[in-house]
């Protein structure tokens, strides 16, 4: 059953988007707590924030854990 309050995917790109300009490039695991967002929102911001190319990941190197990935604002306009 879905929660009436549940915020819309747009919404939560905004949340995520003003919480990487406060608090920089941010882990996945310190996304949510950060950007004011529930867990399933999150994943929900993230991947609609890259499909728009809004969002990336910081590069990194071969053998880097999934958890130890940092995503940051590529500096695209919504």
């Amino acid at each position: 059953m879905r929660d009436m309050k549940q915020r819309n995917t747009r919404d939560c790109v905004h949340l995520l988007i003003d919480g990487l300009k406060r608090q920089g490039p941010l882990r996945r695991d310190v996304m949510a707590d950060a950007c004011g967002l529930t867990p399933e929102e999150t994943t929900r911001a993230l991947k609609a924030a890259r499909q728009m190319s809004v969002v990336d990941h910081v590069p990194y190197g071969p053998g880097t854990l999934p958890a130890a990935i940092v995503y940051q604002l590529t500096g695209r306009q919504l």
